[in-house]
């Protein structure tokens, strides 16, 4: 808990420092960084825009695709040709169809995208998550998770309005950040200890965009306390997680006698390095897929 405390201390403490110095920047290493960083989101940002906001899939296929795309989409095929073929079908179907990115995430050369996919103006929309797979500066494996917008939430918000930017952070606080989102996940999903993970890791104003949850961390552990405890091969199993600015994101798979369950949680973390915003995509994988690929 003195370390926990310690690191949140320092955390603060750094902020005058990023807001002063610019000089970070042009450091060697950080500046390489932030540049394939900066690159990599803006690939996949293009990709989505090219393919359905101009609808050209087999052009965004050829210049942003991997042409063996290794794809986990339960309804599609690996490589680029099924991909490009399957989204001309679907835009032929739904000609005004739009693709809004609201935040992009990149580390390691995983993106991941929060998108608000609309079939008409009128529509309430699709939160997706994309998360993408970049080498060599094309896109090499592609995981999704859907979730229709509802009409209604426990809190006012959907699951796609809120802060769309964060403030730049030192890559050092990043292993923060992903050691407590893996840590809340944990404590929260297999080990039954949520008040635990509340008192540790969400902050008092908490904003929920989960549409079964009420804001504030009160909410949240009156929704963790409705979960079951998980052991053995019930477990949650966290897939990946990518961590950039203040923003965290966590893609994980539960297993259900109806197929597995695809999770994906986005956490906004505020400048006392606790987790201040909340979206999340609950996706119902089917129990085989009909391409033979996995949600995970």
């Amino acid at each position: 808990m003195t370390t926990h405390i310690f690191r949140r201390t320092a955390m603060a403490a750094c902020i005058a420092v990023l807001l002063a110095s610019s000089a970070v920047s042009s450091a060697g290493t950080p500046a390489a960084a932030a540049s394939d960083i900066d690159t990599d989101k803006r690939i996949a940002t293009d990709f989505i825009h090219l393919a359905y906001n101009e609808k050209q899939p087999q052009q965004a296929a050829d210049r942003y695709l991997a042409p063996g795309l290794v794809q986990h989409d339960p309804a599609l095929a690996n490589g680029a040709r099924p991909w490009a073929r399957a989204t001309a079908s679907r835009l032929r179907q739904y000609p005004r169809l739009r693709e809004t990115v609201l935040r992009a995430l990149a580390q390691d050369h995983l993106v991941v995208l929060h998108v608000l996919q609309k079939r008409t103006p009128e529509d309430r929309g699709t939160a997706a998550f994309e998360v993408y797979r970049l080498d060599a500066g094309r896109i090499a494996e592609h995981w999704t998770l859907k979730q229709t917008v509802p009409a209604r939430s426990a809190n006012g918000h959907t699951l796609t309005d809120g802060t769309t930017e964060s403030p730049w952070t030192q890559p050092e606080w990043l292993q923060h950040h992903t050691d407590d989102a893996r840590d809340f996940t944990d404590l929260v999903f297999n080990q039954g200890r949520a008040e635990e993970a509340v008192r540790k890791y969400l902050a008092p104003d908490l904003v929920q965009h989960d549409p079964d949850i009420g804001d504030g961390p009160q909410a949240y552990l009156d929704f963790a306390r409705s979960l079951p405890v998980r052991n053995g091969g019930d477990q949650l199993r966290i897939q990946r997680i990518v961590a950039d600015m203040k923003f965290v994101f966590v893609h994980s798979v539960i297993p259900s006698p109806r197929g597995p369950v695809a999770m994906g949680d986005l956490y906004r973390v505020d400048f006392n390095g606790k987790f201040a915003e909340h979206w999340s995509v609950i996706q119902q994988m089917p129990k085989r897929a009909a391409r033979g690929n996995t949600p995970n």
